[in-house]
């Protein structure tokens, strides 16, 4: 799904589009299949858009479910943990290019695997199952002897974890010592720290609000439970909420050690300690109390469309809409799809690269009331190609 055929090649597709029922009604499920000989069809991809929100690429599904590490090929998300400042959001330092006193970490990019045939990232044992949350997140400056895990889904590839795994694991919260700092203070360098997440989505409450619980393994398959956190329920935000106590989830408890928040789209993420919002009342009152941002998390700090906005073209491929011809035959303009599209629909067409304008690199229309051919060549794989077309089918407010 990921890897384009090969120059010089084509492949023929279709969507259907399914709308029935009311809730499919509402939020149509595409269903995308290869096209090949004695009109047999082959299910590649479903896409669906999500209740909340809009189209997300993340939602595409594979035959087995979601397609781990495409968000990594394309280039599309960096996720970064960014240092502690006081004065000043992370994020607008960062974006300002003030990195003094920050320290960024970013996403390893996954590796191809002849063995796999997909880009995978080693997890040494440590992750057991495909999952799109799945990432390893490492020092750029430091590549030979850093990697931090940090999921518990996925698979298999030689890398730098395979050096910090060496390292000894560093001791847990001593008897009488205070969790609060405990929680707030790394390990040692040179030492790695091994824990497991538990979900708990049991009950109608936590089915829609879970439960995250955090602890160390230690030796003899033993856990020792660190931290909770729960999504807040009334917040115009994600805003996570993590305690020391798993029976005390409350912002006002005294067990409260932070919280990460999120922004509308859910791209970027602030962690604050426990201190209090400069915003709230009589939090002028004592000003030591006022919380610090211990990092940051950005899932799009340098897409595509900022790269191309700021005129940054290297490593793009620009395609665009083929213009149309007119046709005397049709007293119109049209577009040749050589009856792979039989339709009129404003949502024909034909895209080019355009440096070679002869050449339709991937051409979409409809046959049926919820039947499209999609046919595409390099330089896209066939995730591109049906997100494309997932793009054209959904509402336009600054477009007529």
């Amino acid at each position: 799904m990921l890897r384009p055929p090969q120059e010089g090649r084509r492949v023929q597709c279709c969507i259907r589009r399914d709308q029935r029922g009311v809730e499919k009604g509402l939020f149509p499920v595409y269903y995308l299949y290869l096209e090949a000989a004695n009109s047999w069809k082959h299910f590649l991809l479903a896409g669906k858009e999500k209740v909340e929100q809009n189209l997300q690429l993340s939602h595409l599904l594979g035959p087995n479910g979601p397609i781990p590490g495409w968000e990594q090929l394309c280039g599309q998300s960096q996720v970064q943990y960014l240092g502690h400042q006081e004065d000043e959001s992370i994020l607008s330092r960062f974006q300002r290019g003030v990195r003094q006193g920050v320290v960024l970490l970013q996403n390893k990019p996954p590796v191809w695997s002849d063995e796999s045939d997909a880009f995978v990232l080693n997890f040494h044992g440590r992750v057991t199952r495909a999952s799109v949350k799945n990432f390893q997140i490492i020092n750029p400056n430091k590549l030979d002897n850093e990697a931090v895990p940090r999921a518990l889904e996925g698979e298999v590839s030689r890398d730098v974890w395979s050096v910090a795994s060496l390292l000894p694991l560093a001791p847990g919260p001593q008897p009488g010592e205070d969790l609060k700092e405990y929680m707030l203070r790394p390990p040692q360098e040179g030492q790695r720290v091994q824990c497991c997440i538990g979900r708990d989505q049991r009950g109608m409450e936590k089915g829609l609000f879970p439960v995250y619980y955090l602890y160390l393994e230690a030796a003899n398959s033993w856990k020792r439970f660190l931290l909770a956190g729960r999504k807040r329920k009334w917040s115009k935000t994600s805003n996570y909420l993590i305690s020391l106590d798993p029976r005390d989830l409350s912002r006002d408890g005294d067990n409260f050690v932070g919280k990460v928040r999120s922004n509308i789209l859910g791209t970027r993420f602030v962690i604050f300690d426990d201190g209090l919002n400069p915003e709230e009342k009589n939090s002028h009152l004592d000003k030591t109390w006022i919380r610090q941002e211990l990092g940051a998390v950005c899932y799009e700090d340098e897409s595509i469309l900022s790269r191309f906005q700021r005129g940054v073209r290297q490593g793009l491929v620009l395609l665009q809409n083929k213009p149309l011809v007119w046709s005397d035959e049709s007293d119109a303009f049209m577009l040749n799809f050589h009856r792979r599209v039989t339709r009129a629909s404003v949502k024909n067409l034909q895209i080019i690269n355009p440096n070679t304008p002869d050449k339709v690199v991937l051409q979409f229309g409809p046959v049926a009331t919820d039947t499209f051919t999609m046919d595409f060549c390099f330089p896209l794989c066939p995730l591109q190609a049906f997100a494309i077309c997932l793009s054209s089918f959904d509402g336009k407010l600054a477009c007529v």
